[in-house]
């Protein structure tokens, strides 16, 4: 049950939604970690229940992954953009720690290490100067 995206334009919408997803979970006989979800909404600081399980409001600046992807609320970038330069400082790093050739770097840098940045920055806008 990964990757889930329930959207409402109220709180007791969203309730519904959840009681009615946990009504589902049980009938298929579904495990599902509640503790694994995020809620995120742009009202005022806020719970909700789903599966017994208290979900507090993620804060507007906090950015967290969607498919692959980081969001913010506020539509801020500077924590996203962090994220991003230090998984690519990880990635570096690792290829770094690896005795290979430069055609074997080469070919993982334009298939590997790059793809995986490119597709984490697809949301986003990057200014010039972060990506030089």
């Amino acid at each position: 049950m990964d990757a889930t995206l329930w959207i409402a334009q109220s709180k007791n919408e969203l309730e519904q939604i959840t009681q009615m997803a946990a009504s589902f979970y049980q009938m298929a006989n579904l495990q599902i970690n509640p503790t694994k979800s995020i809620f995120a909404t742009n009202a005022k600081p806020t719970s909700i229940t789903f599966l017994n399980s208290t979900l507090n409001s993620i804060p507007n600046n906090q950015p967290f992954k969607y498919l692959g992807c980081w969001f913010t609320l506020n539509n801020k970038q500077t924590h996203t953009i962090k994220l991003i330069q230090e998984e690519a400082f990880q990635l570096i790093n690792t290829a770094n720690t690896k005795n290979i050739i430069d055609k074997q770097i080469t070919y993982i840098i334009n298939t590997v290490i790059i793809l995986i940045l490119e597709y984490r920055i697809y949301n986003i806008i990057l200014l010039k100067t972060i990506c030089n």
